[in-house]
């Protein structure tokens, strides 16, 4: 889709290539080529409302970011990681994606 063309070496995209890449020891590009929609916040980017521009939004962000990345490592590469329930909150299967689902926007930073 058109938000994914867009997505596609983001900034918040390469750091999901980071955190992927760490894990796998590659490059931050080759682990964001990985996954094309890897970090993104929901379907369409959080449906067009997440500019980046506000702390709430920024929250969501990172979550999305090691939420992803977690999630992938986990689900393609044998298991490496904690999954999606990166923070072991106990909200359901490491390989679902609806687990590790909180209301991250009490998050100080």
């Amino acid at each position: 889709t058109e938000d994914k063309k867009k997505w596609r070496g983001s900034p918040h995209h390469l750091l999901f290539g980071k955190v992927v890449g760490d894990a796998l020891g590659l490059h931050p590009v080759f682990g964001a080529m990985l996954n094309p929609s890897g970090g993104m916040v929901g379907p369409h980017n959080g449906g067009g409302m997440y500019d980046g521009a506000t702390k709430v939004m920024a929250q969501f962000a990172v979550h999305a970011i090691v939420h992803d990345a977690c999630g992938y490592l986990y689900n393609k590469h044998m298991q490496v990681g904690p999954g999606y329930d990166y923070l072991d909150e106990n909200t359901g299967s490491r390989g679902n994606p609806l687990s590790g689902q909180k209301l991250y926007a009490q998050w100080p930073l």
